[in-house]
């Protein structure tokens, strides 16, 4: 029978990529009261250099950049 190692890092509620600031990503996206997709580029761009896949962060964070501005553009042009 395998033996269960519990893990030190709380990654569930402390990530350590999200922690390494003095605000947490969470924390400033609810205290600007950003959309989800406002929230996600915070979110990608603040852990990108954190992780062991920054150019998959970027590419998320440039992923909801353009459906910010799809967006922007959309309401011009309803306007």
């Amino acid at each position: 029978m395998k033996k269960r190692i519990e893990p030190t890092v709380d990654l569930i509620n402390t990530p350590p990529h999200y922690t390494t600031a003095s605000i947490e990503p969470i924390d400033y996206i609810r205290a600007h009261e950003m959309s989800f997709c406002e929230g996600n580029v915070i979110k990608y761009l603040t852990r990108h250099n954190h992780k062991d896949t920054p150019m998959q962060d970027l590419l998320k964070c440039r992923y909801y950049i353009n459906k910010l501005i799809q967006d922007l553009e959309q309401e011009y042009r309803q306007a």
